[in-house]
């Protein structure tokens, strides 16, 4: 990945656990009360916000990543999401917030002041700016984690990683030990907030997390880029390739582990998650429910953005979500192994089969999924003809209302009308240093 592309993409990451920490430790919140949203749909197609949080009893807000960006592109993409035309559109969805954070690199621009009150004038009525620049960011991560690094560079980089991952692990074991393989396969495939219930209130330690055996119940959800082979075709830069797989496998993750599920792995373009381990369905199936909403958001970002960069219009953009609910083996992948296992089982498989009959933008979901879903939810799904797996024979299932098929080409076209005809406002245009 090119420097400024990983580095905004790290600064996203580190962000989001910055914003749980401090509401959760310093607010006293429960892990369950603090919701951290990446890529959340806001306005007129291919608007999204980078980070969206929500604590209970407090104030909801956006956090945007702007490192490293041209002022004229900075002003562009936050008054494309954040001003009153973009709030007022029919298509934006109702999200509240009061406040704005920029996190970015003042120096970087000739006339900072200038650039500040034109975007607070620019931003919708109700939504305040506050700028966290590099040395307020470097303050708080000392604050929360203890890490002591002077830039967002080189180096340091792998400081704040590493200090980020033993506060995590210090908040859930506080000082119980694991080998490093273990400690590292458990803070991957879990967020510290559904390793804490694992330990502090159902009592596991670190190696009977990933314990091999027969888990029922459980929740699989399997989402997958559509028109992947298109899009890697129609792309000559091998970088924005990879750029754009990162992106899609960094915010996947985070949408599982924000909605308390496990990442189990990627496959190419493929994510899957699964919920309800290892204690079965309870609330697995809402929780399934809520990421793979979440990732038809994450999907279209990823593939509007990967559009942006190439010149062959694609047909479709997002991802298609298949879900299913069923026993899953956990097996070890080699002899004494505590830190690498893979899951077998029929939910996987249905999971699979269903997401292939899902089109863009579509959610499909096997008939034992949907009925344990409440009533409320059972109300937004609408049956379709019954589908055949190989080796398992035909599927009753059902696809969730409202998600039409979606294609890049109209969404393309509207981001590029409005970024083309949405003028700055009234001000200097900035050079950059």
């Amino acid at each position: 990945m090119a420097g400024e592309d990983q580095l905004q993409l790290f600064v996203e990451e580190i962000c989001c656990d910055l914003c749980r920490f401090i509401h959760i430790v310093d607010d006293d919140l429960a892990s369950d009360d603090v919701q951290v949203r990446r890529e959340v749909a806001i306005g007129p197609p291919g608007a999204f916000a980078d980070i969206h949080v929500r604590a209970t009893g407090r104030p909801a807000y956006f956090v945007e990543i702007k490192i490293g960006y041209p002022e004229d592109r900075l002003v562009r993409q936050l008054l494309r999401k954040y001003d009153e035309e973009a709030s007022a559109d029919p298509r934006t969805p109702t999200i509240d917030a009061e406040r704005l954070v920029l996190l970015t690199r003042p120096e970087d621009y000739a006339d900072w002041a200038s650039l500040v009150a034109t975007l607070e004038a620019g931003l919708r009525p109700g939504l305040t700016l506050e700028v966290w620049d590099e040395a307020h960011f470097l303050r708080l991560l000392r604050e929360r984690f203890g890490i002591a690094v002077e830039t967002l560079k080189g180096a340091d980089l792998e400081k704040v990683r590493t200090a980020v991952e033993e506060a995590k692990w210090r908040l859930v074991f506080g000082d119980t030990e694991a080998d490093g393989a273990l400690r590292s396969s458990l803070l991957w495939h879990f967020s510290p907030w559904a390793l804490h219930r694992l330990h502090a209130h159902q009592g596991l330690a670190p190696h009977e997390i990933l314990r091999p055996g027969l888990y029922r119940g459980l929740a699989v959800v399997l989402a997958d880029l559509c028109a992947f082979s298109s899009y890697v075709r129609d792309t000559r830069d091998d970088a924005l390739i990879r750029r754009c797989l990162a992106t899609f496998y960094s915010q996947a993750r985070h949408t599982i582990h924000n909605c308390g599920g496990m990442l189990y792995q990627f496959v190419g373009d493929e994510v899957v998650g699964v919920f309800g381990y290892p204690f079965g369905v309870g609330d697995a199936v809402d929780r399934a429910l809520a990421c793979a909403r979440a990732l038809l958001d994450v999907g279209t970002s990823v593939s509007h953005h990967w559009q942006r960069e190439i010149d062959r219009v694609q047909r479709s953009a997002g991802v298609h979500v298949g879900m299913a609910l069923g026993d899953l083996n956990l097996v070890p992948l080699r002899p004494y192994s505590t830190a690498h296992h893979g899951f077998v089982g029929d939910g996987l498989n249905i999971a699979a089969r269903l997401m292939s009959a899902a089109s863009c933008g579509q959610i499909v979901c096997s008939n034992t999924f949907f009925n344990r879903l409440p009533a409320a939810e059972r109300a937004h799904f609408a049956a379709v003809d019954a589908l055949e797996a190989k080796n398992i024979g035909m599927i009753s299932c059902w696809r969730a209302a409202g998600h039409e098929p979606t294609s890049s080409t109209d969404a393309f076209e509207a981001i590029a009308v409005a970024d083309n005809s949405r003028a700055l406002p009234k001000a200097k245009r900035w050079g950059q240093r």
